[in-house]
């Protein structure tokens, strides 16, 4: 029977020594074939910027022409900046799932995925939005987020053989 190499999974379990070498403890750290690093930067800089602009939002920042459809020039109404309030964790998030520091490989890809479809689809809604400032502002940032996101994703580990217990 020959030695099976550990799963990425047992690296990365919580009983993992707090001495584990820095590629078992932070595992998108090292660059994956396939994704970017310039991708990741792009992705954590403008979720951290929007975070920012909404959190900015929620405090009372008078954008209200540049966001949710630009209807509210000045302050947004209560309900909105409540919905901005919810937005920053959110972009807070998806910044450290971009940035790799949150999350299994796999949850990264997931998560990265969706969001940049997601964030794709609000591209096409601030293209429609009424807002001139938000078509010029935010269809290029939700466009680069997406792309940004996407290419951040980490790309699935190539397939381990299959091992045969009959054969071994």
């Amino acid at each position: 029977m020959t030695p099976q190499a550990p799963t990425p999974s047992a690296t990365l379990s919580s009983d993992t020594p707090s001495s584990a070498t820095p590629s078992s403890a932070t595992p998108s750290s090292t660059p994956v074939p396939g994704e970017s690093r310039t991708a990741r930067r792009v992705a954590v800089t403008l979720m951290l910027g929007t975070t920012a602009f909404q959190a900015a939002l929620a405090a009372g920042a008078p954008w209200g022409a540049a966001a949710w459809g630009g209807a509210t020039s000045g302050v947004l109404p209560a309900d909105q900046r409540v919905a901005s309030a919810v937005a920053v964790p959110v972009y807070g998030l998806l910044a450290a799932f971009a940035a790799g520091k949150i999350g299994s490989p796999t949850l990264q890809r997931r998560v990265l995925r969706v969001a940049s479809v997601v964030i794709g689809a609000g591209a096409v809604l601030n293209l429609a939005s009424p807002s001139l400032v938000e078509r010029i502002i935010w269809v290029p940032v939700t466009v680069a987020a997406s792309w940004a996101l996407w290419r951040s994703a980490p790309n699935r580990p190539a397939a381990l053989p299959a091992s045969n217990p009959a054969t071994a």
